[in-house]
């Protein structure tokens, strides 16, 4: 993500002539997107990045534009989407282990009316069940 964010100033500082700076404010003059679900593009991945980091796409250019505060903003950025993401990570580990630790108490059991043997899933008795049927 601070790859793309640096590159991202970088072309964003470029001389309006240069190709990778036509390519990225370029618009789709001929032809549509196909219906269904479009894969992302580099802007569109580039707008989820400066989101995720709390910059705003809107004032892009402005910030972009001075490069120590832009590099500065990135690193900030990503560390931020970063303790997010490991915070996020941590929560849901926390709630994986409660729920395992946990006792189910909801959920059903299934009793071999043969031997008394528990099944959890009512195909695993109808298994187990066969094999009283072979003798």
């Amino acid at each position: 993500m601070l790859h793309q964010l640096g590159w991202l100033g970088h072309t964003i500082r470029m001389p309006e002539d240069r190709l990778p700076r036509r390519v990225l404010y370029r618009q789709l003059r001929l032809g549509h997107r196909s219906a269904g679900g479009q894969k992302k593009g580099f802007k569109d991945q580039l707008k989820i990045s400066l989101r995720k980091c709390g910059l705003d796409p809107g004032s892009l250019e402005t910030m972009a534009s001075d490069r120590t505060t832009w590099r500065r903003s990135c690193h900030e950025g990503v560390q931020l989407a970063d303790k997010k993401w490991a915070e996020k990570y941590v929560a849901k580990k926390r709630r994986r282990l409660v729920t395992m630790a946990a006792p189910d108490t909801t959920r059903q059991v299934f009793v071999c009316t043969v031997c008394g043997r528990q099944c959890a899933s009512r195909i695993g008795l109808y298994s187990h069940q066969r094999s009283h049927n072979k003798q």
